[in-house]
């Protein structure tokens, strides 16, 4: 993950970012991508736990948090597994209401 380049997905990303109101996750060591190109910067963030501290140490303008998810507005991160599901279900309800949230987790 820290070898590989990220450069054509980061310029999509930051071009999306500019042009929509889409949230832009990222899903286990995804947030290392995120956090690469700048959008976690001053923000709370999940990752994979596998992934923890040396993000911290790559990362220190990233509050990264031992949660298994955070939904931080327009970023939301989770550590991967069925974190992503609970994530899932918290931006429904947040976007939706809780009756759906609920019907989808059903």
């Amino acid at each position: 993950m820290q070898t590989q380049d990220h450069s054509v997905l980061l310029t999509s990303l930051r071009r999306q970012d500019r042009l929509t109101r889409s949230r832009i996750g990222a899903l286990c060591s995804g947030s290392w991508v995120l956090a690469t190109g700048g959008f976690l910067n001053g923000r709370d963030a999940a990752i994979h736990w596998d992934y923890h501290d040396r993000f911290m140490e790559v990362f220190p303008e990233v509050n990264l948090l031992r949660n298994v998810f955070v939904a931080d507005g327009k970023y939301p991160t989770a550590s991967g597994g069925t974190a992503t599901a609970d994530l899932m279900l918290h931006l429904i309800a947040e976007d939706h209401g809780q009756d759906l949230s609920v019907a989808v987790a059903d």
